[in-house]
């Protein structure tokens, strides 16, 4: 454990009392592009639910933004045990919520 936050962040998936942030932010370029992003690794079938579900012609999922909070599965990654699901700080379902996120942020800004 190297900080107070990561300490934090794995209390939360083992003891489920602490909790982890992960600040989510979108941007949009005129009508056509948008950008959103985590920081986190995002399994790519999370950037695809994103993009698959934007109005926006062009949307790009960025990980690895403002810090590195873990790996984000997807819920059926977690249905396997695999590194990235060992090692998530997150319950399970926590992709899915980002992309339902990211979603209603996009929707936002396209008013």
């Amino acid at each position: 454990i190297r900080s107070p936050y990561m300490a934090n962040a794995i209390a939360n998936r083992y003891h489920k009392e602490a909790t982890a942030v992960s600040e989510l932010n979108a941007v949009a370029i005129g009508d056509h592009v948008a950008f959103v992003s985590a920081p986190n690794e995002l399994y790519d079938q999370l950037g695809e639910m994103t993009e698959a579900g934007s109005s926006y012609p062009m949307t790009v999922t960025l990980g690895y933004t403002n810090g590195y909070t873990g790996y984000i599965p997807t819920l059926y990654g977690f249905e396997y045990t695999s590194y990235e699901t060992d090692v998530c700080w997150f319950k399970a379902g926590i992709g899915e919520t980002m992309v339902d996120t990211f979603l209603s942020m996009l929707d936002e800004m396209d008013g």
